[in-house]
C-alpha cells in the first residue's frame, strides 16, 4: 500500500501547480494570437474599406476585365497611375499571403471579406505573365500565389457544398 507522506504530497501539489502553470501559459500565447490575428485583420479590413482600395480594385476589376494583355499594356502605357493601382493592390494581396503563409493570419478570416481575391487573381496573372515577357522583370508572387490556392480551394468547398444543398432541396 502507499503511504502518503508529507514529501509525497508537496511533490504532488507542486507537479499540478506546474501544470496549471503550464496551461495557463499556453491559454495565454493562444489568447495572444487570437488577439494578433483580430489586429492583423482589422487593419488588413480598414485598408480595403478604404476608397482609394474600394476605387482602384473596382477600376480594374470591372473596367478592364474584357481586356487582353496586351490591350492592359497598352492602357498602361497611356495611364501609369493605373500600374501604381495595379501594383499596389497586387502588393497588399501579396502581404495578406504571406501572414497566411506564415500562419500569422487564419485563412478563415480571410474568406469572409468583400474582396474578391480568386477572381482578381485570375484576372491579373495573365497581365503579370504578359508584363514578365515585355519587361524581362519576373512577376512572381509566391505568397499571393499561395493565398489564390487557398482561397480557390475554399471557394471550390464552398460551391460544392452549394450544388449538394441545392441538389438536395431541389431534387
Amino acid at each position: 500500500m502507499v503511504e502518503l507522506t508529507y514529501a509525497l504530497v508537496l511533490d504532488t501539489i507542486r507537479t499540478a501547480g506546474i501544470l496549471v502553470g503550464i496551461y495557463y501559459y499556453i491559454m495565454t500565447l493562444r489568447n495572444t494570437n487570437r488577439n494578433r490575428q483580430a489586429s492583423l485583420f482589422s487593419t488588413l479590413q480598414h485598408k480595403m474599406d478604404s476608397t482609394e482600395f474600394r476605387r482602384a480594385y473596382r477600376t480594374i476589376k470591372y473596367t478592364y476585365s474584357d481586356k487582353t494583355p496586351e490591350e492592359m499594356w497598352d492602357i498602361f502605357q497611356e495611364n501609369p497611375d493605373l500600374v501604381d493601382e495595379v501594383t499596389g493592390i497586387i502588393s497588399f494581396f501579396n502581404h495578406m499571403g504571406w501572414l497566411v503563409q506564415r500562419g500569422l493570419l487564419d485563412i478563415d478570416a480571410v474568406i469572409g471579406n468583400s474582396v474578391d481575391v480568386v477572381s482578381f487573381y485570375e484576372l491579373a496573372r495573365p497581365i503579370l505573365d504578359d508584363w514578365e515577357l515585355r519587361t524581362g522583370f519576373q512577376q512572381n508572387f509566391p505568397p499571393l500565389t499561395y493565398l489564390y490556392n487557398e482561397m480557390k480551394k475554399q471557394h471550390d468547398k464552398i460551391e460544392k457544398e452549394r450544388k449538394k444543398a441545392q441538389e438536395t432541396r431541389y431534387g
